[in-house]
């Protein structure tokens, strides 16, 4: 898998709530309230997400979802959870900000892991 993809899904999930919102509690907010907050109508079809939703609506437009699966992993790995502490705890802690899981998938999209340097350097070794 090209891990370019992986960082672009976790940028592009930044982006999306640094545009769209921030939410807690859910993967979305659909909620009139919260469009009214941003100035957005009710209806709008790009609601404030939550980290792992910014991630799923951001994906590749295939809807591929190892490359999701492999950004999640990915902002875990970077976040270092306690064990029973996954990320949407994480995003959903009451001290939590918008400019804190914003950070967070930035930074994410730019530090790999260890097993996605070793998939890379094996992809690379069968070119």
């Amino acid at each position: 898998m090209n891990q370019e993809f992986v960082k672009i899904n976790l940028e592009r999930a930044a982006e999306y709530i640094s545009k769209h919102g921030w939410h807690q509690g859910d993967y979305y907010s659909y909620r009139a309230t919260d469009a009214e907050k941003l100035g957005l109508p009710a209806d709008q079809s790009h609601p404030p997400a939550c980290a792992l939703g910014a991630i799923l609506a951001t994906g590749p437009a295939t809807a591929d979802a190892v490359i999701a699966a492999a950004a999640i992993g990915r902002l875990a790995t970077y976040l270092d959870l306690p064990d029973g502490v996954g990320i949407s705890v994480w995003n959903d802690a009451v001290d939590r900000t918008a400019e804190d899981v914003i950070l967070a998938l930035k930074t994410a999209a730019e530090t790999s892991t260890p097993e996605e340097v070793v998939a890379e350097a094996l992809e690379a070794s069968t070119r």
